[in-house]
């Protein structure tokens, strides 16, 4: 396996891993809701009460952080982060 592709999977641990940290962490504080509570024509929630906005930017942060670390660049961490 090569180093890059190391650092890739890495990365993608990361993006996956911050938010779980993150909710571990902060214990409940500014668990916004990325639906805003708005529910589907089945009465259940659009995302789901898991999707929060504090998620969302800590695996934004958290992998571009690495990436920079990694020598990688920041979009990098972005672009693995967001999609």
């Amino acid at each position: 396996m090569s180093i890059l592709l190391a650092k890739l999977l890495l990365l993608v641990f990361v993006a996956n891993g911050a938010p779980i940290l993150v909710r571990w962490l902060m214990a409940g504080r500014f668990a916004f809701p990325v639906d805003a509570g708005c529910k589907f024509i089945d009465g259940k929630r659009l995302l789901g009460k898991a999707k929060t906005w504090r998620g969302i930017l800590a695996s934004v942060i958290a992998t571009m952080l690495l990436a920079l670390f990694l020598e990688l660049g920041w979009y990098t961490g972005l672009l693995i982060a967001c999609g």
